[in-house]
């Protein structure tokens, strides 16, 4: 096992405090009251200008002495990956909760299959040496974050969990295993033998099988075993540290563990119920990440593979610390682009005959522990799912579904307010910072006050045709805006990252501090209180530096292969107590769309997601027409698309 070993493409540079000043202002201007737009440049100018007597620029530097202290750890100084990563791991609950982010897949061949593209993905992709361009033909400028899915770990620790790979040098001699959890007993299935090379599907399938008939001539007493996956799965990480650490004081717990980190991926197999046949898709992906009953969950590989016995439904569930949700679909577009390739990989010899799953065993540890019958969410959340059954293909080629589903649940959390006249709620979208894509995402608030016009107009009960027409030169502004809002972000100038994870809890700390001026802690509450409106508190009052409504999305239009398989939906994380998250694949079929929430924003979900989807389908139409519209004046654009997540 290795280290984490941090892998970026180009040092992000320390952000400019001016440039992010002055575009938190610029986003105040779409989303605040004139007189808090006003309050707040006061404010602004009061604290941020050298010579103010109000001024806390002295209290400044040690935000960016903070950021470059993160640039030297990293060898090639991108300080926000090293901030995320060590964010993600610090979470002390158990992990499904916060940092799980998953995919529900329809997948039509052998889990032999799977097993090998898996497989193959990772001995001739990941693996490949520096130059060769299979390196990073799957996952485009992030090929460097889906890697890190490969052969790795999360390592429990008491404060801040650590992360290791598996040493390449020693698979490629030595061979390398999947371990698969069933019926909660961990049993090594070898993928590639010990010439280096991935075993045939046929063969693996022939080990997965194994497992069932082996499983049946365990005694009692091992079927008995102490339940590893689930105490990992269920028990926040301080606990599961403890009793991993108790865990070791057996060798041959110690023996079973080195060789369950040691494993390439893990796999879970639950059992397809009856029950499942009446299941939402909601409900279908949510099981993936949260697996509240299963026993076959282990909670410490950075990407899980989850399998139904008896089910076309497969999933995949990834750890959000080393890298961000974009990986998620492009792994699982790797694997449904190698399925039907993997005739072109080589196939190990170095075996004559079949191999047999080997059980991996562990007793329990001598001080007694009390695992929890059920994984239980921190936070309880709803989940709810809809889809538009076709997709447009003006729409799409236009790449305008990404700021129509974004409009549309702008309008819908408008109108589904109890005070429609309340201050504009913020939705933040994550987009990858350009040229330094290393740097993980940054979020961005894509609404303006043209795009807000625009909707009142063609969404009225009583717009017309002639009303749209009125209203197009309204989309045209407003998609300016974003496209200036996205280039905004890439440029790496002031990243909203520094706002949120350093400016803004110095800000919490000096509207308490009694050594200040009372004119000048006025005037930080009152920059505060702005900030938190912008920043996506949505409660009066609530101080937060981070995002309560966050929308992502992707487009997948052609990665549908028959006979292979096709992404459903993805799920992203949640993380706050009062938050929305919303997570939507165009492809191939239909748009799908995941809505999930927390807190007050949980309170009668279902009805606005249905406001949600009649939202788009009106807008559907409206965007088509729009196209039209623009044609007919000579204009052919092609929109700027942010991803992250």
């Amino acid at each position: 096992m290795s280290q984490s070993k941090p892998v970026t493409k180009t040092a992000l540079p320390l952000p400019s405090l001016d440039t992010l000043l002055a575009r938190t202002l610029e986003t105040s201007t779409h989303l605040l009251s004139a007189s808090s737009v006003e309050s707040f440049k006061s404010a602004t100018s009061a604290l941020f200008t050298e010579g103010s007597p109000n001024s806390i620029l002295g209290h400044i530097p040690p935000i960016f002495e903070e950021v470059d202290r993160l640039s030297k750890v990293n060898p090639d100084g991108n300080w926000m990956n090293t901030y995320f990563e060590r964010l993600l791991l610090s979470t002390r609950h158990p992990i499904a909760n916060t940092i799980r982010i998953s995919v529900l897949v329809e997948y039509e061949r052998t889990w032999g299959e799977l097993f090998r593209a898996i497989a193959c993905w990772g001995r001739y992709h990941v693996w490949a040496e520096d130059g060769d361009s299979r390196k990073e033909q799957y996952g485009g400028g992030i090929a460097w974050q889906v890697g890190r899915y490969w052969a790795s770990h999360r390592v429990a620790e008491e404060k801040v969990d650590g992360m290791e790979w598996v040493q390449k040098d020693d698979v490629l001699t030595n061979g390398g295993n999947a371990v698969v959890w069933y019926k909660g007993l961990a049993w090594e299935v070898e993928v590639i033998g010990k010439d280096g090379e991935v075993l045939g599907s046929e063969e693996i399938q022939k080990q997965i099988d194994g497992i069932y008939s082996a499983y049946e001539t365990l005694g009692d007493e091992q079927k008995d075993q102490f339940q590893l996956a689930a105490a990992s799965w269920r028990l926040g990480r301080k606990e599961w540290w403890v009793l991993k650490n108790e865990l070791l004081k057996d060798e041959s717990n110690k023996v079973s563990l080195q060789k369950l980190y040691g494993s390439l991926f893990s796999v879970s197999i639950d059992e397809y119920t009856p029950e499942m046949d009446t299941w939402s898709t909601a409900q279908r992906v949510n099981d993936i990440r949260q697996g509240a009953h299963s026993p076959n969950r282990f909670a410490d590989p950075l990407l899980a593979v989850i399998l139904y016995k008896g089910s076309k439904n497969i999933g995949f569930t990834f750890d959000h610390a080393p890298a961000d949700c974009g990986s998620l679909l492009e792994f699982t577009k790797a694997i449904l682009n190698i399925t039907p390739q993997i005739s072109t990989y080589p196939v190990s010899t170095s075996r004559s005959q079949p191999s047999t799953p080997s059980l991996l065993s562990f007793s329990a540890p001598q001080t007694r522990v009390t695992i929890p019958p059920v994984y239980t969410e921190v936070i309880p959340r709803d989940v709810q799912t809809f889809t538009i059954p076709s997709t447009s293909s003006i729409i799409h080629s236009h790449r305008l579904y990404d700021p129509l589903i974004l409009l549309a649940l702008h309008h819908t959390l408008h109108i589904s307010r109890t005070d429609p006249s309340a201050t504009t709620t913020p939705i933040f979208q994550p987009v990858y910072l350009r040229n330094t894509i290393a740097g993980r995402t940054d979020p961005f608030c894509p609404i303006s006050r043209s795009g807000t016009a625009f909707l009142e107009k063609v969404l009225s009960p009583t717009a017309t045709e002639q009303d749209e027409d009125e209203a197009f030169p309204l989309l045209e502004t407003y998609l300016k805006d974003r496209r200036k809002f996205i280039n905004d972000r890439i440029d790496v100038k002031a990243p909203n990252m520094i706002r949120s994870a350093f400016l803004q809890p110095l800000l919490n700390r000096l509207s308490n501090d009694s050594t200040l001026p009372e004119e000048t802690r006025n005037h930080v509450n009152t920059y505060l209180t702005n900030l938190n409106i912008l920043s996506g508190a949505i409660r009066e009052g609530q101080a937060t530096g981070r995002t309560a409504v966050q929308i992502t999305g992707f487009n997948l239009i052609g990665t549908s292969i028959e006979g292979v398989g096709r992404v459903i939906v993805g799920q992203s994380n949640i993380f706050l107590d009062d938050q929305m998250v919303v997570f939507y694949v165009v492809r191939d079929g239909g748009l799908e769309v995941l809505v999930q929430a927390t807190g007050v924003l949980k309170e009668g979900l279902a009805e606005v997601v249905e406001m949600y989807r009649e939202t788009v389908e009106r807008l559907v139409g409206v965007f088509e027409r729009f196209v039209g519209w623009r044609e007919r004046r000579g204009r052919d654009e092609v929109e700027a698309l942010p991803r992250g997540g």
